[in-house]
């Protein structure tokens, strides 16, 4: 059985991914931006001490654009939509109980997104062929 919770947070994932997207971008603009005045730092500065400074901090933000790239980026992309998640938790369901005659409740409701996604995705395969 589904809980209302496991419901919410199905019915959230649009949006969740949606607000991991935007962070990736704000980061990562923040990370590049970072990245860039370290660098041009590492060449104007005067003294040895300065240049060894904006080493450092290259290195440092130079291991930040990768950590932000390399977890938000793919958690965003790797969160399902609405429907995949629909179609996640309902295909085992019919697949495994055997002796439903018809869905009710939840699942119901979660079989028939999945279908419906089913039925959008396999018409866009077939107007780009």
């Amino acid at each position: 059985m589904i809980t209302l919770f496991e419901l919410w947070l199905i019915l959230r994932l649009d949006a969740i991914s949606s607000c991991l997207g935007g962070l990736a971008v704000m980061f990562g603009f923040i990370a590049v931006t970072a990245f860039i005045i370290t660098l041009v730092g590492c060449f104007i500065g005067d003294g040895e001490d300065e240049r060894k400074l904006f080493k450092k901090c290259f290195i440092g933000s130079t291991v930040f654009v990768f950590l932000v790239f390399g977890i938000l980026v793919p958690a965003a992309v790797l969160i399902p939509t609405t429907k995949q998640a629909a179609i996640i938790y309902a295909v085992p369901k019919i697949l495994t109980e055997k002796n439903v005659v018809e869905f009710t409740g939840e699942t119901k409701e979660l079989y028939n997104l999945g279908k419906q996604y089913l039925k959008e995705a396999l018409t866009k395969k077939e107007e780009e062929k």
